[in-house]
């Protein structure tokens, strides 16, 4: 498949209920409603979609604390680079943020995918009675000031 195939824009609200079938490909069942409660509530900070043909395929989103909630693509289209291309295009749009951080499953193979992609891991949550419930991995990134910023005072000798 060409890239250029492939359009990557921000998820609308008339993409509500193609975005609701592609979380129901994906994932179990029990992660309908927290998509669901997340748009309703309107806990993201912004979600990228990826279609061929007008068809989504691809998935990003990213709620207002800087989590990347969800990248999720179409089984009939993955191995093909299209995560890749959300997880790059989700860090240039938080490219101004001092970091962008995200709670992993049990993937040794997903875990590799993000550390490719400049993320850490920062700590492993456990449940009370000590079952794995997820890893939490960071990309800390520089941060671009503009120009127009004034130097903070009181910091350095000048």
């Amino acid at each position: 498949m060409d890239e250029q195939e492939i359009q990557y824009r921000r998820l609308l609200a008339r993409d509500y209920n193609k975005s609701t079938r592609l979380i129901s490909m994906t994932f179990d069942k029990s992660e309908l409603p927290n998509f669901r409660k997340a748009w309703k509530k309107k806990e993201l900070a912004f979600s990228l979609i990826a279609q061929c043909n007008n068809i989504p395929i691809g998935l990003a989103l990213v709620s207002k604390d800087n989590c990347i909630q969800y990248i999720t693509i179409d089984p009939d289209y993955q191995e093909l680079g299209i995560g890749s291309q959300l997880l790059r295009k989700v860090c240039e749009e938080m490219s101004d943020q001092p970091s962008i951080w995200l709670k992993t499953a049990e993937s040794p193979w997903l875990r590799g995918w993000y550390e490719k992609y400049g993320f850490v891991h920062e700590k492993t949550y456990l449940s009370k009675d000590g079952g794995y419930l997820g890893d939490c991995m960071i990309k800390r990134q520089r941060r671009t000031f503009r120009k127009s910023a004034q130097k903070p005072t009181g910091l350095y000798k000048t």
